[in-house]
């Protein structure tokens, strides 16, 4: 159980709700998002929030969310089998991790297999829950 005084003493947020597409193959070389943060050691909740379409059938895309360039806290793979930017698709996630004291880096990376991938409304949040 968190301890009083601590669950949401560091609460970091980004968001990018612009439209961006891309025909880049896994990953694209600029992620979608990043957010780079210092924090106190301890247990956070990241969570994470996008939208996404497509305008190719049967190609894959591909969204990450990356911690510190290594660690996959979300994989998302789909195959769509309707094709078409204008179709939006929500995804969401969270993972709770332990964090060291220090800078982090919390990326949203993303890519296609073939035609062209669209993301928006995108949205990442970090709040510590515990030591």
């Amino acid at each position: 159980m968190p301890r009083p005084g601590v669950a949401g003493t560091v609460l970091v947020r980004a968001e990018n709700l612009s439209p961006d597409t891309t025909t880049s193959s896994f990953p694209d070389p600029s992620p979608y998002l990043v957010r780079g943060f210092d924090c106190p050691a301890g247990l956070y909740r990241i969570g994470w929030y996008y939208e996404w379409g497509s305008s190719a059938t049967n190609q894959d895309i591909l969204i990450q969310i990356d911690l510190d360039s290594g660690t996959i806290l979300g994989d998302h793979k789909q195959m769509p089998q309707q094709g078409a930017i204008s179709q939006k698709h929500m995804n969401a996630g969270l993972a709770y991790v332990t964090l060291t004291d220090g800078a982090h880096n919390v990326a949203m990376e993303w890519g296609v297999s073939g035609g062209t991938g669209q993301i928006h409304q995108a949205r990442l949040e970090i709040v510590r829950v515990d030591d």
